[in-house]
């Protein structure tokens, strides 16, 4: 079922993602799914992992379904599961229905894409890094702060790009950035921002406030500086900087109860009800 998660396949509900990933069965296949739309294609071991964006609507026409275990090449010959989408949501999911006239026909499994809710794209540095030398939380802590220094705006987009685009690859076709490195202001969160547009990714820019170095109000230290915008005021000025562009929204998070004195928490809250703007913890 393209454009949303298995549990969110009802009608009416907004897509969560603006592209649909499936594997065709064959060149002919792909070369008509382009015609579509604009779309990306990975291929690995003579399979062509396809991503379309949906600039249309329409009804496709699915013979087998993850959500469903619909199979209705060997079940029911011309009969398939019907999914109208129509201004970026789903109207109505149908199965054991006869495909209509114009319908889009996917051959295959059909299979709902990701949402990655909860990213750090600079940590993807640190994969199995503590891991593979037997190190403790506090190792990888330390692994962690190396890793958020010395980016460059210019630096930390080629970086994005390439972790956005594996996330393509592996179905995900939205991404929340929990984003707190700060040390360049919003440079590296609108390296951020231009990563997502350019690999064509959704994304939502968790830009998150983080103030002290535990619930007793101990000093920040270290990395941890560079983490910090000095209180919730100058904050929240910079966050009015950020603006919400095709495909990519800015929202705001507390880093977490230890980082966040409650005061500033109630700030931040307020801030972000003034704005609409999604709210993370």
């Amino acid at each position: 079922a393209p454009c949303c998660l298995r549990s969110a396949i009802r009608p009416g509900i907004s897509c969560s993602a603006s592209r649909i990933s499936f594997l065709p069965n064959s060149a002919s296949d792909k070369s008509a799914t382009l015609k579509a739309g604009r779309a990306s294609a990975l291929v690995t071991g003579g399979r062509c992992v396809v991503a379309i964006e949906l600039v249309m609507s329409g009804v496709w026409c699915v013979t087998r379904c993850a959500r469903s275990g619909l199979n209705a090449d060997d079940a029911c010959g011309e009969q398939c599961g019907s999914l109208r989408l129509g201004a970026g949501r789903t109207g109505g999911v149908a199965e054991g229905a006869t495909a209509p006239a114009g319908a889009t026909r996917r051959r295959g499994w059909t299979t709902p894409v990701l949402d990655n809710v909860h990213s750090h794209a600079f940590q993807h540095t640190l994969r199995g890094a503590a891991e593979s030398g037997g190190g403790d939380f506090w190792e990888w802590r330390r692994q962690m702060y190396r890793a958020a220094e010395d980016w460059t705006h210019a630096s930390y987009l080629k970086h994005c790009r390439g972790v956005y685009r594996e996330m393509l690859q592996a179905g995900i076709t939205a991404v929340g950035e929990f984003h707190y490195l700060h040390a360049l202001g919003n440079q590296l969160g609108e390296a951020v921002m231009q990563a997502a547009t350019e690999e064509g990714i959704r994304l939502t820019l968790i830009d998150a406030c983080y103030l002290q170095g535990g619930v007793d109000g101990r000093p920040l230290q270290g990395a941890q500086r560079a983490f910090s915008d000095g209180d919730a005021g100058r904050w929240a000025a910079r966050m009015d900087a950020l603006t919400d562009r095709e495909g990519v929204r800015v929202g705001a998070a507390i880093h977490s109860g230890r980082a966040v004195d409650p005061q500033s928490r109630r700030g931040l809250a307020a801030w972000g009800r003034a704005g609409k703007t999604p709210r993370h913890c």
